[in-house]
């Protein structure tokens, strides 16, 4: 046998065991994406994302929902966030607050939305006060 062809095997087995692996996978990652972006809930997803990030926290997905500040609302969102922003200016912390006769139903999911962000807030506050004793 050459000598060649033992060292050649294992330079190979080291390529492709070791090396090819680091150079395929930002690939792979790239393909993941693609394929996650045809799919309704990965576009749904996204447009929940960018709600809480866009500066009018509104983004609609190519799927036709609309999302506020990371929640789905429906139409064009007028009626949530009405609700979102009255709990949010009134620095509202009950849920039960929310739910009145007169209110819309999506009138009222903004409310609760903006009452379980507003929770959320005040804990993660609190978290970070214990953390920093």
């Amino acid at each position: 046998m050459e000598k060649w062809i033992v060292p050649a095997i294992v330079a190979a087995l080291f390529y492709f065991i070791i090396l090819e692996p680091e150079y395929l996978e930002p690939r792979r990652r790239q393909q993941e994406e693609a394929k996650c972006l045809r799919t309704p809930s990965c576009q749904d997803m996204n447009a929940r994302i960018e709600s809480d990030f866009s500066e009018s926290g509104i983004a609609r997905s190519t799927t036709g929902k609309v999302y506020y500040k990371g929640n789905e609302c429906s139409g064009d969102c007028v009626e949530f966030i009405r609700g979102y922003e009255a709990a949010s200016s009134l620095g509202m912390t009950q849920e039960d607050a929310c739910h009145r006769p007169t209110l819309s139903q999506s009138n009222t999911a903004g409310c609760v939305a903006a009452v379980e962000d507003r929770m959320a807030e005040i804990e993660a506050n609190v978290e970070a006060r214990y953390e920093q004793d």
